[in-house]
């Protein structure tokens, strides 16, 4: 078997990605968000920008996720958490029942890391809206 530099770099890339926290960071800017918490959905924001995590989250500029980043940046700038909560909520599955922004902290639910230790191989990222 042959290892070529394609391979060694998906390798590489997965390692990086072991050791970001851009996902941790992506929670807590959903947790402050959602508690209207702006200076730390601002702070929160701006290191998930700067993850492997965000770089990854904005390779298919057309994904909900990518134009949910793109509406969430400005908001936050302008200091309106209602916009940045409905960038939020258009993360939501096809499917699900739209609520409108004032309700919707009421009706989402923390994100959280399982298992809780975000260093153990297989950790996910569990964010219901």
């Amino acid at each position: 078997m042959s290892i070529s530099p394609t391979s060694l770099s998906v390798s590489n890339a997965y390692q990086a990605s072991q050791t970001d926290n851009g996902w941790q960071q992506f929670a807590q800017l959903v947790g402050a968000v959602n508690a209207g918490d702006v200076p730390a959905a601002q702070k929160a924001y701006a290191s998930f920008t700067q993850s492997t995590a965000a770089a990854v989250a904005r390779a298919n500029p057309v994904s909900r996720i990518a134009q949910a980043l793109n509406e969430i940046g400005p908001a936050l700038q302008a200091r309106d958490v209602g916009k940045a909560q409905q960038a939020l909520a258009s993360l939501r599955p096809p499917g699900r029942s739209a609520r409108g922004a004032g309700d919707m902290a009421a009706g989402t639910s923390a994100p959280s890391i399982v298992p809780a230790n975000p260093d153990t191989p297989g950790t996910k990222l569990n964010l219901t809206l």
